[in-house]
């Protein structure tokens, strides 16, 4: 027996989705005061630590 592959053009395909773009791939810097990149631990010491120096400087 011998089988013959027929494509038929009249089928439609289904619509392709778009290729995955990675944000990693960007060619462009990224842009550092955008974001905040302090713990609040450390800022909330850094104005305690603040504090205590404008009181000693006031006695």
């Amino acid at each position: 027996m011998h089988l013959t592959l027929v494509s038929c053009p009249s089928a439609s395909q289904p619509p392709q989705l778009p290729r995955h773009r990675s944000p990693y791939g960007l060619h462009r810097p990224l842009d550092g005061t955008a974001s905040v990149l302090v713990r609040p631990c450390l800022a909330a010491h850094e104005q305690e630590v603040a504090l205590i120096g404008t009181r000693k400087a006031a006695a």
